[in-house]
């Protein structure tokens, strides 16, 4: 219960960004994404963490703390509403909060999970990542 705790997916995210590195092979890993389906009266964290792919692949790779990594493919989305943001962790609200009130101004919904695109590896800026927020987004009824 309670808030999630943003240092616990920071762990996870740092977790699979190490071990991937050292278990699938530097060319076919690109993007580092985490896609988030955590509802706002949901306090449970519901995130996959993993890398867009150069090329298909279809083997699953096994991870620490019983983490594994597995192909899938994230739907096509016809409308997104994005943004580029850097800077810590913690000023990542003032992104969330510009696209929100862009979304809500222009008259759109949210249409699907929210997805970051990490641009710069965590690895080589972990203190301030350049990350591309997206949003699915509809026009409103």
């Amino acid at each position: 219960t309670g808030h999630p705790d943003h240092r616990l997916v920071g762990n996870v995210v740092t977790q699979v960004v190490h071990e991937a590195s050292a278990k699938v092979s530097a060319g076919l890993r690109d993007r580092l994404i985490v896609v988030s389906r955590t509802a706002d009266a949901d306090d449970r964290l519901d995130l996959d963490v993993g890398f867009s792919l150069t090329r298909e692949a279809s083997r699953t790779v096994k991870l620490g703390g019983g983490l594994e990594l597995q192909t899938r493919e994230l739907p096509a989305v016809d409308t997104m509403a994005t943004l580029i943001r850097t800077g810590p962790a913690w000023r990542s609200h003032f992104a969330f909060g510009a696209i929100g009130e862009w979304i809500e101004a222009n008259s759109y919904e949210l249409a699907g999970p929210c997805r970051e695109v990490f641009l710069d590896a965590p690895i080589e800026r972990a203190t301030e990542p350049i990350i591309e927020i997206q949003f699915p987004v509809r026009r409103a009824a």
